[in-house]
């Protein structure tokens, strides 16, 4: 079973993890430099705050109920999986920009877990708060992964 961000450490450990990540760090698969990794794991939990749109169609809605049973039930990700369109990196600041925001966004998520109680996610459908924390740190967990942290 993953770890939810909202558990107690959980933010402090990823913290942890993040500081040995350099601009320079390269990644152990996949396309994206570190920080555009930074980038697109802050996109995620902007979808998850309603910060940020996402389109979904019938099959992506179809295709998110597997997908969040496997994240739920511990299954890792495929390496080299597809993302979402809107989860592709874009306007890519500075790597300390970058770093930044991923932390501000961490601490957000665990500020307003009571929001996202019952909260509709624009592809996973509604959630609790505690699957937010858990596929958020899941997705956190796979790439920081993909970088060795």
């Amino acid at each position: 079973m993953p770890i939810s961000l909202f558990a107690p450490q959980a933010i402090a450990d990823l913290e942890q993890r993040l500081s040995h990540l350099q601009a320079d760090t390269r990644p152990q698969w996949g396309k994206m430099n570190a920080t555009e990794m930074l980038n697109h794991c802050a996109a995620q939990m902007e979808i998850a705050l309603g910060e940020k749109p996402m389109k979904t169609n019938f099959l992506m809605r179809l295709v998110a109920k597997f997908v969040k049973s496997s994240i739920l039930s511990g299954r890792t990700m495929p390496k080299n999986s597809r993302t979402a369109q809107e989860l592709l990196p874009v306007n890519v600041g500075s790597f300390g920009d970058e770093r930044d925001k991923l932390v501000a966004l961490m601490r957000r998520m665990k500020e307003r877990e009571s929001v996202l109680q019952d909260k509709k996610h624009p592809f996973f459908g509604k959630m609790s708060a505690d699957e937010y924390g858990k596929i958020t740190w899941s997705h956190l967990d796979y790439h920081f992964g993909q970088f060795g942290l």
